[in-house]
């Protein structure tokens, strides 16, 4: 060692050639090495970044490099004495550092292996974090797959009947194609149409009568207007109301008891009723304001047909209704009897009951009614609007019950193909005030005498053997076996069939089973077919009821138990 150079300036310089540049002091820095200070040859430490926020030091091969420069440009030559001191204080030093180097990297060691047994740890905590949240989506899946086998298990009673038909040929009957595979069986189809779906001929009708409408006014005119203006009116319209007053009046002909003298469209069934209520109380005068109905019938939903209707939870929350109705119990004569009074304006009766089990009115209460009507002079309107227009082997279902004529008889179920219409068919006596509106509803009016024509053409309406229409009898003989059901009223296919059971439930069932019913009542179900019925249709209908009804067996021998 040169004795001429200053011992702590040349610790300085070893110090500021040891440290990397900007790291700590020395002694701040508790990774530091202390040998480095004394040694030239050492190579400086760098830090370098880890995963765990901390630092590790590896050597600078840079500052090393110039740290060999700086030796070999060194200007003194040390003595041997010194030379043999600076040996052996290198050796000890360098023992000294290779002690501590081999601590620290025994250190560095036992940190990396801290680090990696926690990243494994913490790797292992993961995994089974996963591992349980997969064996929770597992048994997710597991608990899914078990309720939807109990499900399948829950429906394997519920299937649907197949019906080998060809669906290109649908709709036809009362049957229509849910899919490519499913056919429903609508038994209420005779409301949408007398034809059934069937009836393809209405499409080009309908085209043709909405052709025309767009290019004539005189239908929003009104009916004051419209007959002031009738030279005006587009030769369609003109001979439509020619036309169809010929062809009804034709077809009502043939089969007695319906007047045809007046002949009026409505925009449904309760306007209908709501206007043959009113001619007939403009008829008897303004003292004479009061109609007489029958209890448990239903009429409608505007105000005056609640009013009408014979059902209590029809009328609930609507406030009180109109003034001047009255009902009687069916086949009642003598409180029917007793309500007429001078102020009755007109009797109102449905002939078949669909709100109780589609049972039909009494014949010979019929008879008496008209013969109290006529004593008094009082009209009697026929309300049909909700019993399938045919249906009875009659157009109209009351002249399959008693030989009477009403003063107003109103049609709409099964003869408009779905859209809203309604047909009011009145006595000369009504005529005399009031005239035809055929041209107010041309649309109705022309889907109208397509149905009437088909009907006609196919003569589909026939007189029934006993009253009684083959598919009836075999419904009863599929479902009389059932102990739940009580009883089966059938006038012509106005079929209600009684049980013990809730309807809704009946319904609710029936449709799982791609069957449509109707509720007739709190504990009975009502069917309403068309007229045009293959035999793929009726027997379709008959294995969806016989499905129904076993499996209401099942569930009703269940509860029973």
């Amino acid at each position: 060692m040169n004795q001429n150079q200053d011992p702590s300036n040349e610790e300085e310089d070893l110090q500021e050639r040891a440290l990397p540049q900007g790291d700590a002091a020395p002694g701040d820095d508790p990774h530091h090495d202390l040998a480095s200070e004394h040694v030239d040859n050492v190579s400086p430490l760098v830090p370098i970044e880890l995963d765990n926020d901390g630092y590790r030091y590896m050597p600078d091969e840079d500052a090393s490099e110039e740290s060999e420069e700086t030796t070999e440009e060194a200007d003194y030559q040390p003595s041997s004495d010194d030379a043999e001191q600076d040996d052996e204080e290198d050796e000890e030093y360098e023992e000294e550092y290779e002690i501590e180097d081999e601590e620290l990297e025994q250190d560095e060691l036992e940190d990396d292996e801290q680090d990696e047994d926690d990243e494994l740890d913490e790797y292992e905590d993961q995994d089974e974090e996963g591992t349980e949240e997969d064996e929770e989506e597992d048994e997710e899946p597991e608990q899914d797959e078990l309720e939807q086998h109990a499900s399948a298990r829950s429906q394997e009673a519920i299937h649907l009947s197949k019906i080998e038909i060809d669906h290109e040929r649908l709709p036809v009957g009362m049957l229509f194609s849910l899919d490519d595979v499913n056919v429903s069986v609508d038994a209420l189809a005779g409301r949408c149409s007398s034809l059934g779906f069937g009836g393809n001929r209405i499409s080009q009708t309908v085209h043709e009568a909405l052709e025309n409408l767009t290019t004539d006014s005189a239908i929003w005119m009104g009916k004051e207007s419209s007959e002031l203006s009738n030279e005006l009116q587009s030769p369609y319209l003109k001979s439509l109301n020619s036309e169809a007053r010929k062809s009804i009046s034709a077809f009502f002909s043939v089969s007695g008891g319906i007047p045809d003298r007046l002949i009026q469209l409505s925009a449904s069934a309760d306007l209908a009723i709501d206007n043959a209520i009113s001619m007939a109380r403009r008829l008897k005068g303004e003292s004479c304001y009061r109609t007489i109905a029958i209890a448990g019938s239903d009429h409608g939903r505007t105000g005056m047909c609640r009013s009408a209707t014979g059902i209590p939870e029809v009328q609930e929350r609507f406030g009180p209704m109109m003034a001047g109705f009255t009902h009687v119990p069916m086949g009642d004569e003598k409180t029917f009897t007793a309500a007429l009074d001078e102020q009755t304006a007109c009797v109102l009766i449905s002939p078949i009951n669909l709100q109780d089990s589609a049972i039909p009115c009494d014949a010979k209460f019929l008879l008496r009614v008209r013969e109290l009507c006529d004593q008094q002079s009082i009209p009697l309107i026929i309300d049909e609007t909700q019993v399938v227009f045919g249906a009875s082997g009659s157009p109209a279902t009351f002249q399959m019950l008693a030989n009477i004529t009403p003063d107003l008889v109103i049609f709409s179920a099964g003869l408009f193909n779905g859209i809203t219409g309604a047909l009011t068919l009145g006595s000369a006596e009504f005529a005399k005030s009031n005239g035809d509106n055929l041209c107010d509803f041309p649309l109705q009016t022309a889907i109208l005498l397509d149905t009437l024509q088909q009907l006609d053409e196919s003569q589909l309406i026939a007189p029934l053997v006993d009253d009684i229409h083959p598919l009836a009898i075999k419904i009863a003989e599929a479902i009389s076996g059932f102990e739940f059901v009580r009883d089966i009223n059938a006038t012509g296919l106005t079929i209600g069939i009684e049980s013990d059971i809730e309807s809704s439930h009946v319904v609710a069932t029936s449709a799982r089973h791609g069957l449509r019913l109707a509720t007739a009542g709190p504990t009975a179900v009502c069917l309403q077919p068309p007229l045009l019925l293959g035999e793929i249709d009726q027997q379709a209908l008959i294995d969806r009821i016989s499905c129904t009804m076993e499996t209401l067996e099942r569930e009703f021998s269940d509860t029973s138990l």
